[in-house]
């Protein structure tokens, strides 16, 4: 069956030369777009990743990845060498599972001892600075920095998916361009926030428009107790008739149907 596939930020290497025949080599055979465009009936479908919009992780080596890296080479090695308070519960592996990755600061607090955080988070910082994801000046100001500050900038970071719905119905709209010099959409899917989004634009022209984000197919931890969000979705485009039909299913619940929508 033929695949098609969007590199994101995570994945980017997949996009760039040698990145299907690397696929190909173990035995999946993908093309690879940056952004797909498929005209069902008379609707016009844009897929795109969404890392686009984000400034952080928009850009080849951006803060996003220094962050990213910086969990799994550094923060975790360090959990797993730590161990465990006593009377406390922790795995490391759901650093990797957090949303948004920033979010580690206020996991920590619950897993380390008061003495140990203070002082890992001061280092933490430092690391970030000299790894440019924050300003030099934050690295030699990081005994200054509260935890509290960060976990400011941490809720202002989890408005993402927010922000992409905005940009999404302005190009619903045909008030904003997309990436790539895709057209206006009539079906606009993003993936990139990890928050499952659906919402309906109404329009006077072109029937109503729809914009989706499809979450994460990892698992997606809010915090360092709480039920990891196994939820594996996908969004079902069909034909019928001429009419265009968009189901959003749940493969972790025997495909149950979260959404429908249909074309007027």
């Amino acid at each position: 069956m033929p695949v098609t596939l969007i590199p994101g930020n995570h994945d980017r290497h997949l996009g760039e030369g040698g990145g299907a025949e690397a696929l190909e080599s173990i035995g999946f055979r993908a093309r690879i777009e940056r952004s797909v465009v498929r005209k069902i009936g008379d609707r016009t479908v844009v897929l795109q990743h969404g890392h686009e919009l984000d400034e952080g992780n928009r850009d080849r080596e951006g803060t996003g990845e220094v962050m990213t890296q910086v969990l799994h080479q550094a923060v975790i090695p360090f959990l797993r060498e730590k161990g465990a308070r006593r009377g406390v519960r922790m795995d490391p592996s759901r650093i990797v599972a957090l949303r948004p990755e920033e979010a580690v600061v206020s996991v920590l607090e619950r897993w380390l001892d008061e003495k140990t955080f203070r002082k890992f988070f001061r280092n933490l910082l430092t690391l970030l600075a000299r790894n440019g994801y924050l300003p030099r000046v934050a690295g030699m100001m990081a005994p200054l920095i509260s935890a509290d500050r960060v976990r400011r900038a941490i809720e202002e970071q989890d408005r993402l998916w927010e922000s992409t719905a905005f940009t999404a119905f302005k190009a619903l709209e045909g008030r904003g361009k997309l990436a790539h010099d895709a057209p206006q959409p009539d079906v606009l899917v993003f993936g990139h926030t990890h928050i499952l989004d659906w919402a309906v634009q109404e329009r006077k022209e072109r029937g109503d428009g729809l914009y989706v984000n499809l979450g994460t197919w990892t698992e997606r931890c809010f915090d360092a107790s709480s039920p990891p969000d196994l939820s594996l979705p996908v969004l079902r485009i069909d034909d019928e008739q001429g009419r265009l039909r968009v189901a959003l299913l749940d493969l972790a619940s025997h495909s149950r149907e979260l959404q429908r929508f249909e074309s007027a």
